[in-house]
């Protein structure tokens, strides 16, 4: 006797021996650190239930091109763990994990919706009425439309018909998109989208709620055609076009902040003094003068494999222990460990990598030690002159702390005064190091900049990105330059209940998700 089918919404973890009918509504690959790729996949069954399911990369293999999205399948047996992450892509309490005994059979299965939104409220989102682990669906109307030239990414007020108003962040590859859509087409301002899998960051002070797209799994949707859209646009009258687009005025009025402002977004201000003291890794801002150049067992530069960029010892041709892959030489990469001092003479040590170091010499460090080999000067840890121009400069810097290390991880650079005298207002009173100090603006942006330092010389610190999602320490293993963004870190809540396996066993770049093709590629500075 064939067995029945199983329903998403009954799958309470004590049994893992499932059949179920489902659709793979969405598809999408993460990329980790460590250059492993796994699959992630939202399944949805006739009753328009949706779950979570992983493939790990152990099964990668196996079931990598023989899922589609769109296609429906009938699928036996799981392993079932808690839905517990920091970002939750359902709101079913659990998700699945694909396993050796997982079996999958293509099967052509009625009545199974190609796409179900729960579109929330920004009305809701707004009075702050939801999960904040949760990632949600909203349609809306576009207006106020802001997007600096080369900035990667683009604000813009979302409006639904609740008459709420929230500010939308798009960021990379979905700017890009929204853009070439927005300035192409004649009726850009009558513009509906729908964006899937949006993340929600809570009010903070002054600041409003606001939402944008996750590094992985939204989807950006904005085809006239889509069913939902025209069903919208349908029921927007012009009444509700004028009102709304009066409160979006107001709401991007009301969200204008300076670029120092925008330095200091989500920084803890510390002074110079301070630094050295703090007992864990936290994301601060500072303003400091660099005097010299602090010398260890290294010198100027380190090498890297040419694909996974991981160190290396080797100087010629080499196959990379990492990512097993063949290099015809290692590439030469910055790394500048500096004194660096305030206005009372307090001293701390920052190390800077190699992006920050090129915008600043102005020459990248292979070419520069092809110089020092023209002039016959071949000595790794021989500091050529060029490298001066690091010093003697008055600098606005975000860095990451390293309790473990004596050194902080410099993650941007400014010399703009108005950034370097904001800053330097806030440190004003040194007793005062309390949580006032953390500034949280609700948004970000790069902010790009060519500047005459009055010292030494010419410094380009035209910086192409601002995101600080990165895992430093002061060994080249994990220069900044190198790291890939990747999932925000899961959170471990202890088993309860329903005796099943917790999440804590999935590792952590499986909470988020963009698709491959949809995978947003950064170098990050």
């Amino acid at each position: 006797m064939a067995k029945k089918l199983d329903m998403i919404k009954d799958i309470d973890g004590r049994r893992e021996t499932l059949k179920l009918g489902v659709r793979v509504l969405d598809l999408w690959y993460i990329h980790n650190r460590e250059s492993n790729v796994h699959l992630e996949m939202i399944l949805i069954d006739q009753m328009g239930d949706k779950i979570h399911c992983i493939v790990k990369k152990d099964e990668f293999d196996i079931w990598d091109g023989k899922l589609k999205e769109g296609d429906t399948y009938i699928m036996h047996n799981f392993k079932i763990v808690k839905n517990d992450g920091q970002y939750r892509v359902c709101d079913h309490p659990f998700k699945l994990l694909f396993i050796g005994a997982t079996s999958v059979r293509p099967q052509p299965i009625a009545n199974i919706p190609n796409s179900v939104y729960q579109f929330r409220s920004i009305k809701e989102v707004v009075a702050s009425n939801f999960s904040p682990d949760l990632l949600i669906d909203l349609i809306g109307w576009v207006d106020n439309v802001k997007a600096k030239a080369q900035s990667k990414n683009v604000v813009f007020s979302l409006m639904d018909l609740s008459g709420g108003v929230v500010s939308c962040t798009l960021w990379d590859e979905y700017c890009k998109k929204f853009l070439e859509r927005y300035n192409d087409n004649p009726n850009s301002n009558k513009l509906v989208l729908i964006l899937t899998q949006a993340k929600v960051k809570a009010a903070t002070g002054e600041w409003p709620v606001s939402v944008s797209n996750t590094w992985n799994g939204t989807k950006l949707l904005m085809d006239d055609a889509i069913p939902e859209i025209t069903q919208f646009k349908q029921r927007m009258s012009a009444d509700d076009l004028t009102i709304m687009s009066q409160s979006g005025s107001q709401l991007t009025q009301s969200s204008q902040y300076s670029d120092a402002e925008r330095f200091v977004y989500k920084c803890l201000v510390k002074s110079v003094s301070e630094i050295p003291l703090i007992k864990k890794e936290m994301i601060c801002v500072t303003v400091a003068t660099t005097t010299k150049f602090s010398l260890d067992n290294d010198g100027w530069y380190y090498l890297v494999c040419n694909h996974c960029n991981k160190r290396t010892n080797e100087t010629g041709p080499f196959k990379c222990t990492y990512c097993d892959q063949d290099n015809n030489m290692p590439t030469l990469k910055y790394k500048l460990q500096l004194q660096v001092c305030d206005d009372a003479f307090n001293y701390a040590n920052f190390v800077v990598w190699d992006q920050k170091c090129r915008n600043i010499i102005g020459i990248s460090a292979e070419e520069l030690q092809k110089k020092m080999i023209k002039v016959g000067e071949d000595d790794p840890k021989c500091f050529p002159d060029e490298l001066d121009v690091m010093l003697g400069c008055t600098l606005a810097f975000k860095l990451r702390t390293q309790p473990r290390n004596k050194f902080a991880s410099v993650i941007k650079v400014s010399d703009l005064p108005e950034i370097i005298n904001y800053i330097k207002k806030l440190i004003q009173p040194l007793g005062e190091c309390s949580h006032k100090n953390i500034i949280d603006l609700g948004g970000d942006t790069s902010t790009g900049m060519i500047v005459d330092f009055r010292s030494k010389g010419v410094c380009n610190l035209a910086a192409n990105s601002d995101h600080d999602l990165m895992s430093l320490s002061g060994t080249a293993d994990n220069d900044p330059d190198n790291s890939s963004l990747g999932t925000p870190s899961k959170r471990i809540v202890p088993n309860s209940g329903v005796s099943v396996q917790s999440s804590e066993d999935i590792e952590s770049g499986e909470l988020s998700a963009t698709k491959p093709m949809k995978t947003i590629k950064q170098e990050i500075d």
